[in-house]
């Protein structure tokens, strides 16, 4: 009932609990190490691709809402930002001289800001120009008073668009921070890059995420690789077998 990941999560938070009675003393009749975690189902990867996201926002609506929210998602697709990191940006946050965006990271990775491109610039421009207030968030809203933007309210506004767009496919924030990454791979960003600038703590986590996304292009590295080599080496054993031959 809570998912194929629930029971992983209810024994993992089971774990910590007697880790944390070990190590405050109490007399426990078993090891927290002998608890184990059941195997949990492979998330699969939803990204969008160039074309995906080019289709969802040219449908945005031509309002001030719309706009605010076709910032985010520009915001999101150009960085690979967690919308818990976007909807925290002030607008203080922002440097267009330095063309650079003050990040308050949410998972303690190693970048600490972002950087704008020249599409971002065009709407996040667009965007301050329509809001005149003086709310030092960037994403607000106004409900009785002017408010920061939520993450249960984007999220609520990305489920009514998925619904008024007719977007059967899967579609949530996370899909921009797939494709963002995915896409940077796909044009040449090494492992390294990647990670700095996803603001993953290791190599190990932009690995598991992204790679099994480009299952298609690794296999097609993999024959190009192996199949040079053994042509070689078949060209090599057939050399050596003339020169015998003399």
């Amino acid at each position: 009932m809570h998912g194929h990941w629930g029971e992983q999560r209810a024994v993992s938070t089971f774990k910590n609990l007697v880790q944390y009675l070990y190590f405050s003393g109490h007399d426990l009749p078993f090891r927290c190490e002998d608890i184990l975690l059941p195997k949990a189902l492979e998330k699969e990867q939803y990204f969008l691709t160039p074309d995906d996201f080019e289709d969802f926002v040219s449908k945005m609506p031509d309002t001030f809402y719309g706009l605010r929210d076709r910032t985010l998602y520009e915001l999101l697709w150009s960085t690979g930002l967690r919308v818990g990191e976007a909807l925290a940006i002030d607008v203080g946050d922002i440097n267009f001289k330095d063309r650079e965006i003050k990040v308050h990271t949410l998972k303690g990775g190693q970048g600490d800001k972002v950087y704008i491109s020249d599409r971002l610039e065009v709407w996040l421009k667009k965007w301050l120009e329509e809001k005149k207030d003086n709310n030092p968030a960037l994403f607000i809203v106004y409900q009785g008073s002017i408010r920061r933007l939520t993450g249960c309210m984007a999220r609520k506004n990305i489920i009514q668009y998925r619904r008024e767009f007719g977007i059967k496919e899967k579609l949530d924030h996370r899909c921009f921070r797939n494709g963002f990454g995915t896409n940077i791979m796909n044009q040449g960003a090494n492992i390294k890059e990647t990670q700095y600038l996803l603001r993953h703590r290791s190599e190990r986590t932009t690995l598991k995420h992204y790679v099994k996304v480009q299952r298609g292009q690794v296999k097609s590295i993999h024959q190009s690789i192996f199949n040079n080599i053994f042509s070689r080496m078949k060209e090599k054993i057939f050399a050596e077998k003339q020169l015998q031959g003399l």
